[in-house]
């Protein structure tokens, strides 16, 4: 006479337990979310950028002149940014004035360049840029940096 059992035996367990882990690891495998992170980050990257280009150019129409630091926008006439963005880990963000050693306050910062480093360049080109050459700004996903 054979005794009948409830619930799952030990080798039944394990190959579900197998079973589940191999699910698990294609899955992670396919999402990457290490990837994920990186590419919101360069979105946020894009937007920010984006942000201080238009921060840049209000202020450029209240003082005919770039700022040379971007603490200088939070605190201009125009009000355009309330607080400078923050770059994510990994990346900053960067400006560069035109002609070299001009001065705000001497209105001959004409033109200027924001850059950051992309965390996960989807083009091949590692940095996002915004410029403004002789008032025509564009932003553009390579540049050649200062």
């Amino acid at each position: 006479m054979r005794i009948k059992t409830k619930g799952f035996t030990l080798v039944e367990l394990l190959i579900v337990i197998a079973v589940l882990g191999v699910l698990v690891a294609t899955v992670v495998t396919v999402i990457n979310p290490a990837k994920r992170i990186k590419q919101a980050n360069d979105a946020k990257i894009k937007n920010d950028i984006g942000q201080l280009a238009s921060a840049m150019q209000a202020y450029y129409t209240f003082n005919l002149s770039y700022p040379t630091e971007f603490s200088t926008l939070g605190q201009s006439e125009s009000g355009d940014l309330k607080n400078i963005p923050t770059a994510p880990t990994g990346s900053s963000y960067n400006v560069s004035n035109t002609p070299n050693g001009c001065t705000t306050a001497l209105k001959t910062c004409t033109d200027v360049l924001i850059y950051a480093a992309l965390l996960d360049p989807t083009t091949g080109l590692g940095t996002w840029c915004w410029k403004s050459t002789t008032q025509t700004a564009t932003e553009v996903a390579a540049c050649t940096l200062p």
